[in-house]
């Protein structure tokens, strides 16, 4: 049997897409892993922004922590109808992504790569890939140098593991 969550070092505060499921916390890994499940992880790169370090950089100092953003957006929202074009996407993917924790993240991830001499995305991979056995992650790469920099896997230790989920205060896992 599999599954097809969302995970990624950056977790979304909600779904980013309605009706979808992601991966929130070290008890759900443990879950799947107990059961033999093999998991394909999908938005692995947290929609770029374990790709790219300057992606949404200009919202880091106002990033609220991730407990606060659905009420956040429901005020921001207003009843507005966003439609299904790029403002929704934008609104959606911006929404789960831009948090006080995710960026804690990213800064911890871009450390140990460039103490790896890696590249950013290939350390998220990693991330992904040390939950377990039957962790797999689905890439989304926008070029051929785009999935070179993801792989191969760098491989992570239980510690470098441990230090890139610590808890930033209002993570999933506190």
């Amino acid at each position: 049997a599999a599954v097809g969550p969302q995970f990624s070092l950056a977790r979304p505060a909600r779904p980013v897409w309605p009706g979808s499921t992601f991966v929130a916390s070290s008890q759900e890994i443990e879950w799947y892993n107990n059961r033999g499940l093999a998991v394909f992880c999908w938005e692995v790169l947290g929609k770029g922004m374990l790709a790219d370090p300057t992606q949404w950089a200009e919202a880091e100092a106002s990033a609220p922590k991730a407990a606060d953003v659905e009420a956040l957006e429901a005020a921001a929202a207003g009843g507005k109808d966003l439609g299904t074009g790029e403002a929704f996407r934008a609104f959606r993917v911006k929404g789960a992504y831009v948090t006080r924790e995710n960026f804690a993240r990213r800064r911890r991830a871009l450390a140990l790569a460039e103490g790896k001499g890696e590249p950013l995305a290939r350390v998220a991979v990693s991330y992904v890939l040390a939950q377990g056995p039957r962790f797999f992650a689905i890439l989304g790469p926008r070029s051929p140098a785009h999935f070179a920099e993801c792989l191969p896997a760098a491989a992570l230790s239980r510690n470098e593991v441990l230090n890139l989920e610590q808890d930033d205060g209002g993570g999933a896992d506190s």
